[in-house]
């Protein structure tokens, strides 16, 4: 099943990221989507972003299932894991707010 990629990126625009797009995809467009908050409107309001870079993983819902900070080896068996337990019930199913998990259950996130 195909599941939705989308990266938000910091930089003013394309014209900053198109050097760096060239060199990892050629002539060829990303295979996701990229949008744009170069005030981080976004990444530090809604997510509480502060160490970059940070992968989210949001269910259908909406709902963060997992956070990882700093860059990852997403090209392994890691990311099939993170999406066949998006598919799973149980999970981390709690309010985010600035990135830190809320309420009575925000310990079971695991995230600090």
């Amino acid at each position: 099943r195909g599941v939705p990629v989308v990266t938000i990126c910091t930089d003013d625009g394309p014209d900053e990221i198109k050097d760096t797009l060239s060199v990892l995809f050629g002539d060829q467009a990303p295979p996701f989507e990229i949008l744009f908050d170069p005030d981080t409107k976004v990444v530090e309001d809604k997510f509480g972003t502060t160490l970059y870079p940070e992968t989210w993983i949001l269910d259908k819902h909406g709902t963060i299932r997992a956070r990882f900070d700093g860059p990852r080896p997403w090209s392994g068996a890691l990311p099939l894991e993170v999406i066949e337990m998006i598919g799973r019930p149980a999970g981390c199913a709690v309010p985010f707010n600035r990135g830190k998990p809320q309420g009575p259950d925000a310990h079971l996130c695991g995230v600090r």
